[in-house]
């Protein structure tokens, strides 16, 4: 009988001591602890220098805009290419993922197109008013914690509630309205679609710079149609 019992004791304590290992094996130490608990904060704490995210976010970009652009003119017979025009926009662009570094990029910008030049002692001065609204699938490549690459490429619309050309010769002015239909390029058309392709960079989600590449997909005369660039530069928000 007391071997019996001898028996059970032993077998109680091994099962006990075993179980004290295991528990202790799993058991962190004092400063296992307290890194894990600094590891969590970081991750949380969106103000933490050491802090990453691995959600792609939204954000928007106020700009402006330095718009290089060329006419080019075909009648049939004739094909030219008149460039020297210029442009100024102001706007803004918004990003929004899809889950993932692919998202939508979408916007409005206010253009002025303009060109000055003098031909055989005539003075031309035109000008063109209108409001662009692009929409393009880009790619935010987060390259560093300080640096993002913005490839996109899309369409836009363009609306113009202007054009004309002022004429100065002889001491003489007159304006000549792109927008009425009996003008010799048979009248501006007010609404005009086209692509884009370009890209931007984003520092330290502060400051954004770009260039694109864009071409009307129609004439916006019955003889003419534009395509140029933008050199952007904006502030995130």
């Amino acid at each position: 009988m007391m071997k019996h019992c001898l028996q059970i004791i032993l077998a109680t304590a091994i099962i006990f001591v075993a179980s004290v290992s295991a528990t202790a094996q799993k058991t962190m130490t004092v400063g296992q602890y307290r890194r894990a608990s600094y590891d969590k904060q970081v991750k949380q704490n969106p103000y933490s220098v050491n802090y990453k995210s691995s959600d792609v976010k939204s954000y928007g970009v106020f700009f402006a805009e330095y718009n290089p652009h060329t006419w080019s003119y075909d009648d049939g017979r004739l094909s030219k290419t008149e460039s020297n025009y210029h442009g100024i926009s102001v706007g803004f662009t918004y990003f929004l993922p899809l889950g993932s570094p692919l998202g939508i990029d979408a916007g409005a910008k206010v253009q002025y197109l303009f060109r000055n030049k003098t031909e055989q002692e005539v003075k031309n001065k035109f000008s063109m008013v209108s409001l662009t609204a692009p929409v393009s699938l880009a790619y935010d490549l987060l390259l560093s914690e300080s640096f993002a690459l913005h490839p996109y490429a899309g369409i836009y619309g363009r609306y113009t509630f202007s054009a004309k050309t002022q004429k100065e010769a002889d001491e003489r002015r007159y304006t000549e309205n792109w927008m009425k239909n009996d003008h010799p390029m048979g009248g501006m058309k007010r609404f005009v679609a086209g692509w884009q392709l370009g890209a931007s960079c984003r520092i330290s989600e502060v400051f954004s710079f770009g260039a694109a590449y864009w071409m009307d997909f129609s004439k916006v005369t019955d003889y003419d149609k534009l395509r140029g660039f933008n050199i952007m530069l904006g502030a995130t928000f």
